[in-house]
């Protein structure tokens, strides 16, 4: 016998029926006629309003409103309040906004915020519509409605997406302090101290007025900011090595350049000394504070699982969004992959992957992030990058991959070439648009002919 417990489950669709219903046809349709009229006009109240917002302002730009964001509010108010508009596709709809903003980061309250704008706009323009006072009321209950049915399914889809997001960052958390610490420790210490003996030799080689090297973008600078707060985050030593990072570059050096007297500079060089060795003493803290885990790379390549790409990528948004910078994202496949395992069988296939994998690394700086994205697909995030940057390295490996003898079996090497999509972060705030930008242009590379580096539009 059936069970009817699936037809006591509710439909999803009967509130937005529900609300329709209630309102009568002349009314919905002056609705529609006036959302569209005022559309455009309540649009750019709304981001004129947005981007005076101290919380919302920075997370946009903009360009990146003109050019996107107001013709795709637009769209989502006429779609929403559109009588033809069915009601499974405003529900996917709202789930699609409400993942989006998970994606991006976008606090809840903003999103509640700013429809209460939207409908703080249209109830001014109803209220100056030719229509009575029993159809404007009816108006009002309709708009606030469907509004508030978006919000509910908005709010549900964000929710599961942000929880998703949390426990991916918490992953990759878990991933990074399970890192090698002893090996991770030696190479940031040696990086330390490079930068120092660089910054000592330039005060003796440099002309007036050369610019002394920063610690805050030498290779230890670097991996600070991008993979040191990830695996130390909330650690209180954290700060005071930014604090000492900061000291180095806007103080000490400038001092020691100056110092023309030798006993000034000799205890300039002591001040300078004295702080390298306590960043040298916390950082021994921070890695003394991890075990020594094994999980989270690829088991193939070792290179990062890519179940932590969304916690990077976004984490790269946030950072070049708040310091305006930039960073790329290269897209990598290797061409005609499937005849090697044709060929040499998968083992040998795994082994031109590894090879591969060690490729990129060896290219890529210990500040980058290199991701295997699933089958012969490699991802990088190159940080601190622009477009120049970003296809000098994406060259650099398709000449060092094509230039490589890859080694199967003993007697049998191997020669392949490899594509690349390479898409510089443009302020877009949502992971998954640069993602796709650089699939878009690894798809023009192979359209190409293969072996080519293609930068997004």
């Amino acid at each position: 016998m059936k069970s009817d417990v699936y037809d006591s489950q509710p439909d999803p669709a009967a509130p937005w029926i529900e609300v329709r219903d209630a309102a009568p046809e002349s009314v919905r349709r002056a609705v529609a006629d006036i959302v569209r009229g005022n559309a455009e006009e309540i649009a750019g109240r709304f981001y004129a309003h947005m981007l005076a917002d101290p919380e919302a302002g920075p997370m946009l730009t903009h360009e990146l409103v003109s050019r996107r964001l107001n013709r795709s509010l637009q769209a989502w108010m006429i779609n929403l309040l559109s009588e033809d508009t069915a009601a499974a596709e405003l529900i996917a709809q709202q789930e699609k906004v409400g993942v989006v903003h998970a994606h991006i980061g976008v606090p809840m309250h903003l999103v509640l915020s700013g429809v209460r704008l939207i409908k703080d706009h249209l109830a001014v323009a109803l209220g100056m519509a030719p229509i009575d006072r029993d159809g404007v009321v009816h108006a009002m209950r309709y708009v606030n409605g469907l509004c508030d049915l978006a919000m509910e399914r908005m709010s549900r889809a964000f929710k599961e997406g942000d929880e998703r997001e949390t426990r991916s960052d918490e992953a990759y958390r878990l991933f990074a302090l399970g890192q090698n610490v002893a090996a991770e420790r030696e190479r940031q210490r040696a990086a330390l101290v490079e930068w120092s003996h660089s910054v000592l030799v330039a005060l003796h080689l440099r002309d007036k007025g050369d610019a002394m090297p920063l610690l805050s973008t030498s290779s230890f600078g670097l991996w600070l900011m991008h993979k040191g707060s990830v695996m130390f985050d909330g650690f209180p030593q954290m700060a005071r090595i930014h604090d000492a990072v900061a000291m180095l570059d806007n103080h000490i050096a400038r001092q020691l350049a100056q110092a023309s007297d030798p006993a000034e500079f000799k205890a300039r060089v002591v001040e300078f000394q004295a702080l390298i060795s306590e960043v040298k003493h916390l950082l021994s803290a921070l890695f003394d504070h991890v075990a020594e885990l094994e999980g989270g790379s690829d088991p193939l390549t070792q290179v990062l699982n890519r179940r932590f790409l969304p916690s990077i990528v976004r984490r790269e948004i946030n950072l070049a969004l708040r310091e305006k910078g930039s960073f790329a994202v290269l897209m990598l496949d290797l061409d005609h992959f499937k005849s090697i395992n044709d060929t040499y069988g998968h083992d040998g296939g795994d082994k031109v992957l590894r090879q591969a994998a060690e490729c990129l690394l060896r290219i890529s700086r210990t500040s980058d992030f290199v991701f295997r994205y699933g089958g012969e697909e490699f991802i990088i995030v190159l940080v601190n990058a622009g477009a120049d940057d970003a296809m000098d390295v994406a060259e650099r490996i398709r000449r060092s991959i094509g230039e490589q003898v890859f080694h199967v079996r003993q007697g049998d090497p191997v020669h392949i070439t490899i594509s690349i999509g390479v898409a510089v972060f443009d302020g877009h705030p949502d992971y998954e648009y640069l993602l796709s930008r650089a699939d878009v242009a690894l798809y023009q590379a192979k359209a190409q002919g293969r072996n080519k580096a293609v930068l997004a539009s």
